[in-house]
């Protein structure tokens, strides 16, 4: 579901991915009234639990 909603957008996903230092998710939207891609990281920490972090 997500793709599809990226994808509509003219979006951009991207995955990152290092063993043992867990997996960084960044999804890139187009903003229509600005000339740049605000950018939203989500990072998750492995071994922490269900520990999220956003930034922007």
């Amino acid at each position: 579901m997500t793709y599809q909603i990226v994808e509509k957008h003219q979006g951009n996903i991207y995955v990152y991915s290092h063993p043992g230092h867990g997996t960084e998710f960044i999804i890139e939207l187009p903003i229509q009234q600005v000339d740049y891609l605000l950018v939203i990281s989500v990072r998750r920490e492995q071994g922490i639990g269900n520990r999220e972090e956003l930034t922007n």
